[in-house]
């Protein structure tokens, strides 16, 4: 959210106002991910005199909004945004949140699968599955890739495979990997949580 932001303020103080007869100048991020926001400065009328800051863009969005519209810590472990709009002279700044996200509460989480006798048709490997909740929800999986790559697999680009999607436990995506038969097991955890998730054990199975 905060590169987002960033980017946004840069972007429109170059701009500095809207097209001709619109009131609002507006991007989105992250688009089909949990994370994908729309950033908004609406004017009061298309003719308001009151040029975009780069400094208070930044402000307003980041410090006013990101930070100080969502909820405490005990109750949004998380740490997921809600949202909102301040109010500075004829500008008013929004940040509007997309997706529905899990109950905040419940916290961030991750789930961890290790097969270690998945059978292809020519060869036997090892296929993990990861999925989570509040954490790697704007970057398609990559920098849980880049740690994971460590753990055994000799392409991770190949190997790797992740989609957002929701499901019955709340899951906001899933990845999956297949790699050779030594893929580390205790990697692939220690991965998650570089990335971001938690601090957790993995199930490991046997298929066959």
């Amino acid at each position: 959210m905060v590169t987002a932001t960033d980017d946004f303020c840069n972007a429109t103080q170059a701009i500095q106002r809207p097209d001709d007869g619109s009131e609002f100048i507006l991007t989105t991020y992250h688009g089909g991910s949990p994370d994908e926001v729309t950033l908004l400065i609406e004017f009061e009328t298309p003719e308001a005199d009151h040029a975009v800051e780069r400094d208070e863009c930044g402000f307003y969005l980041r410090v006013v909004v990101l930070d100080r519209c969502d909820s405490s810590n005990v109750d949004n472990p998380p740490n997921f945004k809600a949202g909102g709009v301040a109010k500075k002279g004829q500008l008013k700044y929004h940040m509007e949140l997309s997706k529905a996200r899990p109950a905040a509460s419940k916290g961030v989480f991750a789930g961890c699968k290790v097969d270690t006798n998945f059978v292809r048709p020519r060869f036997t490997a090892s296929k993990v599955r990861v999925w989570g909740v509040g954490w790697s929800t704007s970057d398609i999986g990559k920098r849980f890739g880049k740690e994971a790559a460590e753990c055994g697999f000799q392409n991770i680009d190949a190997a790797f495979h992740f989609k957002y999607e929701g499901s019955d436990d709340d899951r906001e995506w899933s990845a999956e990997l297949e790699g050779h038969v030594n893929v580390d097991e205790k990697c692939i955890a220690e991965a998650i949580e570089k990335a971001g998730g938690p601090k957790m054990t993995y199930e490991k199975v046997t298929s066959g």
